[in-house]
């Protein structure tokens, strides 16, 4: 028997020895005596050994009481009482035993300790155990724990180390340095990967699988997916995902997560599964059509492992004719760009190392065709492109013309021009004047190399296709005639013309039907109403009259004839009406191209009369009509346009030249243009002032300073009050220069009430140099104070700032009298009354 002496050290320890021996089970003495040592050892009177000898023969005394265990282990275990932790499970399974099944909470404590030593062997021996001792209903406490280590310490572990922290580049290179080894066996390297994965895991989750809630399965199958051993992966997903292998229950799969189906995918792929793999990704497609390329790509992989170079060489390309989008279109053709360069790579490497072949490859041979396939790709990537959007629009005219631009030899440029044309709706054409370009840029290759009869059998087919556009077959029949005519053909480009423009019985009526019928009606049947064809027809034949020397009235005729074709159609234009009035002009006579002009101007809306007008009576003025004749025009049109509210500024200083011309400068010519600048509209502010500008300059220069007078006390009453000032101002040098200098301070006196002197400055400057200059003391007092009066009675008047665009309005004040009211209350004897 152990030698207690060495332990017993006080009468206490006695008396606590004496009351166990007579009743040793009593709990609370042993907890008072364990108590105390335990006191006496965190005071360095009692070893950690002592406690241990007593807790021993505490447990031992209650070797079936959960709590008494409890306390001991969790004792050893904060003071460290063992260096191996072994010695530490071994207390827990002796408990674990000794309670039987009232251990739960034992069991809880011990899987949670061995989990923290991260001993596998012992996890799964402190979990078998804790399933053995505790009821069913507990289990998933067990479970929740060994779940929880799995996904975050094993599992996470697991997926960091498989990250591809390696450029996609590094990662094709191992698969590729792996299959060209001599000696490398798909099947045989898998087998050794699944042995060095994660069993532990897999097992674990798989006795798991058994007993889970249905809520957890597909949690559960994740975890387990996120191992690599792939045999129980899909032994585990067929029990319970795919039952019997059957991927046709589209329905069912859909509810599984998108990772799920792609793990049971990466698995038959590691597998090498080739028809289940390729029956698997058959439904992923039909589920996942938005992440159709992404399986694509897994299925490269695929291939590039399992099924070698060439295979994979075929699928990428296949893929990179498919895509619809430019992001897919991205990614496949670099993840063909980087398979090239990592099996360039590694055939460099093994040639630099001297591996110059091996019993499977040649590596400088393999170097050669990857290499040629490198650079195709990267000459073709343009190409490749322009697939992509045609494929998205194959109506896109633009993107087959770039597609031509891609090619330099001529027969390649044909077959892209003739499997467009065969591709291209063009009904379904969106930008006018395209699909017509396109045909006539087919044909000009063949002109080009002087093939014109082939060149005009492809015009002639082009002018068959339904354009909905008017433009497209004006730019056919446009761009057939500018050939011809580069063979010094001008007969033959006409010819076209006329054939073109051949106008039907009820020209009309045809296009009435055309513009309501919808596309209904073909567009040929209109391109007699085409002003484009039109105008090159007469440019041509214009051009023919001037450089014909046989038979120039017949040319003349068949244009005159083109101009009435083109009036009846209205179509024409007004600088073509001109055009035709300048042709009969120098052809026939000048009086009947004044026929021209008038039906010209009856032709057109008010503003474009305007410019007619002006060309015709600028021809008119020139011309062997008599003055009342033209003068008649010229009344004729005012009549016309002044209604309107056209700005004739033109015509009426046109007017006035022709007037002073036929009379020179008289009382009769500067009362017309003083006429003329009042009935101009309010709105030609700067017209009116020109008009009044010439009106009294020529009075002042003809008839003497005093004339102008009248003329200035109109014009200040009839223009804004804002450019009223400066005539004003203009006044008054006037009647300083006639040395009426009373008057000249009356004018300033009337512009000053004109506008609050804030927005009059230039007037009371130039009134103060006027008073200094003319004045005296006392008349510049007056005007000062006059100056002050009108700051005192202009006020801005608040409910009119709305009205003024922004701008305020001063107003005399409402509260004060006038000047006018002053004026006329109390008349100053010696006022001058100007009738302003």
């Amino acid at each position: 028997m152990e030698d207690i002496s060495k332990y017993i050290k006080d009468d206490e320890d006695i008396a606590f020895e004496y009351e166990l021996q007579n009743d040793p089970g009593q709990l609370q003495t042993w907890v008072r005596y364990i108590d105390r040592w335990r006191e006496q050892n965190t005071n360095g009177l009692r070893s950690e050994d002592c406690i241990l000898w007593l807790f021993r023969r505490y447990v031992r005394q209650f070797m079936n009481n959960v709590d008494v265990w409890f306390v001991f282990i969790n004792w050893v275990i904060d003071n460290r009482i063992y260096t191996d932790y072994n010695e530490v499970a071994t207390i827990y399974e002796e408990s674990i035993r000794n309670c039987g099944n009232k251990s739960e909470k034992l069991c809880v404590n011990f899987l949670k300790y061995t989990i923290e030593t991260r001993d596998l062997s012992l996890i799964r021996k402190s979990f078998d155990l804790g399933l053995e001792f505790t009821s069913k209903h507990s289990h998933y406490k067990l479970w929740e724990q060994l779940l929880s280590f799995i996904k975050n310490v094993l599992i996470s572990t697991t997926e960091s180390l498989d990250k591809d922290e390696k450029s996609q580049i590094e990662q094709f290179g191992e698969t590729i340095s792996k299959v060209f080894e001599d000696d490398y066996d798909i099947d045989k390297a898998k087998e050794e990967n699944n042995k060095t994965s994660n069993i532990w895991v897999s097992i674990f989750l798989e006795r798991y699988l058994i007993v889970c809630p249905s809520n957890e399965l597909l949690d559960s199958l994740t975890m387990l997916g996120g191992t690599h051993d792939y045999k129980r992966i899909k032994e585990q997903y067929d029990k319970y995902l795919f039952q019997n292998r059957d991927y046709t229950n589209l329905t069912r799969i859909k509810d599984f997560p998108y990772s799920l189906n792609l793990v049971y995918l990466r698995v038959l792929c590691e597998l090498n599964d080739k028809s289940e793999y390729q029956r698997f990704v058959g439904t992923l497609k039909q589920l996942y059509s938005f992440n159709h390329t992404n399986l694509d790509l897994i299925t490269a992989k695929y291939l590039m492992t399992n099924e070698g170079f060439e295979a994979l060489e075929v699928h990428l390309d296949t893929l990179l004719q498919s895509t619809v989008n430019i992001e897919d279109f991205s990614k496949v053709s670099k993840f063909h760009f980087d398979f090239e360069e990592a099996i360039i790579d590694q055939c460099l490497n093994r040639i630099n190392k001297k591996e110059v072949q091996n019993t499977k490859y040649n590596f400088q041979e393999v170097m050669k065709v990857h290499l040629e396939k490198l650079q195709m790709l990267t000459n073709d990537h343009s190409i490749k492109l322009n697939d992509l959007y045609l494929r998205k629009s194959p109506n896109n005219v633009g993107m087959w013309l770039r597609r031509v631009n891609h090619f330099q030899a001529l027969k390649e440029k044909i077959d892209v021009y003739v499997q467009g044309i065969l591709q291209i709706d063009p009904l379904h054409v969106k930008e006018p004047g395209t699909f017509g370009r396109f045909w006539c840029n087919y044909a000009q290759l063949y002109w080009d190399n002087k093939d014109y009869d082939s060149a005009r059998e492809i015009f002639e087919r082009a002018l068959k296709v339904p354009f909905p556009y008017l433009k497209d077959l004006e730019t056919i029949w446009f761009s057939w005639v500018e050939d011809e005519l580069k063979l010094n053909d001008p007969t033959k480009a006409c010819l076209l013309l006329e054939q073109a423009l051949k106008i039907p019985d009820n020209p009309m009526a045809i296009l009435e039907q055309y513009e309501n019928s919808y596309g209904n009606i073909p567009t040929r049947m209109v391109v007699f109403h085409s002003l484009k064809l039109w105008t090159l027809y007469l440019d041509l034949l214009e051009s023919e009259v001037i450089s014909t020397l046989d038979k120039p009235d017949e040319m003349y005729k068949k244009t005159i004839q083109i101009y009435e074709n083109m009036i009846r159609l209205k179509i024409i234009t007004p600088l073509l009406f001109v055009s035709y009035a300048r042709l009969v002009a120098k052809y026939e006579s000048q009086i009947k191209s004044f026929q021209i002009y008038n039906r010209a101007i009856s032709s057109f809306p008010p503003e474009i009369k305007y410019d007619i007008w002006l060309l015709y009576l600028n021809v008119a003025v020139r011309s062997t009509l008599s003055v009342e004749q033209v003068r008649d025009l010229f009344d004729e049109s005012l009549s016309q346009l002044i209604p309107n509210q056209i700005n004739c500024i033109s015509i009426y200083l046109l007017n006035n030249q022709y007037e002073e011309k036929q009379t020179g400068v008289t009382q009769t010519t500067i009362t017309k243009l003083v006429k003329s600048a009042k009935e101009l509209s309010s709105k030609f502010v700067e017209s009116k002032i020109q008009l009044w500008d010439l009106a009294l300059e020529r009075t002042k220069s003809h008839f003497g300073l005093e004339m102008a007078r009248p003329l200035y006390e109109e014009c200040i009453t009839t223009i804004p009050r804002d450019k009223a000032t400066e005539y004003v101002m203009s006044f008054a040098n006037l009647e300083v220069a006639l040395g009426e200098v009373v008057r000249a301070r009356e004018v300033l006196r009337y512009g000053a009430n004109l506008l609050p002197p804030l927005r009059n400055e230039p007037l009371w400057k130039y009134w103060e140099e006027f008073e200094i200059t003319n004045g005296d003391k006392e008349k510049y007092k007056d005007m000062l104070k006059f100056k002050k009066k009108l700051d005192e009675e202009m006020k801005v008047n608040t409910e009119q700032v709305s009205q003024e665009s922004g701008n305020i309005e001063f107003v005399a004040s409402k509260t004060t009298t006038h000047v006018s009211q002053l004026s006329n209350n109390a008349p100053n004897p010696e006022e001058i009354n100007l009738d302003l």
